[in-house]
């Protein structure tokens, strides 16, 4: 956690350097976005597992920087989890939450149409969590940390834009609180498409 805390550090004051230099090209837009992720547990899940299809949406702000460079906070509602196999029938482990991922975007060309990389943090906090249909948030751990990386192309015209971006998530935290089943963290790719304006 400490580790995830001082990458914390880094990120915020990179953004206070880059804000600072890059104050008189400051823009900011707000974005909505919606979604496709596919998830499920890292190595050390006791059973087999096929990807949970889930469907994702949010929220954010993003603060454009030198033109080629900009800073995204937001909020998103999606869900991780796995479908487990237990032969001979599928269980679903679904943990619905809020995430808050903060991203910085590199654009590779500043006018109409731009494609970008992407990297930064997530912090999510769960809702419920339900193993078919049964509670289980007592037995999983409350709030989850993240990296993320991922790629996208947008398409600008005075200063508003639609995109498509695709993301992978990797849990920095363990799912479950059993000592037992230490080491098993999400893992989500996400394909979502959206609106900047």
């Amino acid at each position: 956690m400490k580790r995830f805390s001082n990458s914390c550090l880094v990120v915020g004051l990179l953004w206070l350097v880059l804000a600072t230099d890059g104050f008189s090209q400051l823009s900011i837009r707000e974005a909505v976005r919606i979604g496709y992720a596919w998830s499920n547990f890292t190595n050390g899940y006791p059973y087999d597992q096929q990807k949970l299809k889930t469907w994702t949406a949010g929220a954010g702000l993003e603060i454009k920087l030198l033109g080629i460079l900009a800073v995204e906070g937001g909020v998103l509602y999606s869900a991780n989890g796995t479908v487990a196999i237990v032969h001979p029938k599928e269980m679903e482990v679904r943990l619905i939450g809020l995430s808050f991922p903060v991203v910085a975007k590199y654009s590779f060309f500043p006018v109409l149409i731009h494609p970008y990389i992407l990297g930064g943090i997530e912090v999510s906090t769960l809702l419920s969590a339900k193993q078919d249909g049964e509670d289980i948030k007592d037995k999983v751990n409350s709030s989850d940390n993240a990296w993320i990386l991922g790629c996208g192309a947008e398409l600008s015209f005075l200063s508003k834009g639609v995109f498509i971006e695709g993301r992978m998530h990797f849990g920095g935290k363990d799912v479950f609180k059993d000592p037992s089943l230490k080491g098993i963290r999400n893992r989500t790719s996400k394909i979502m498409v959206g609106i900047l304006f």
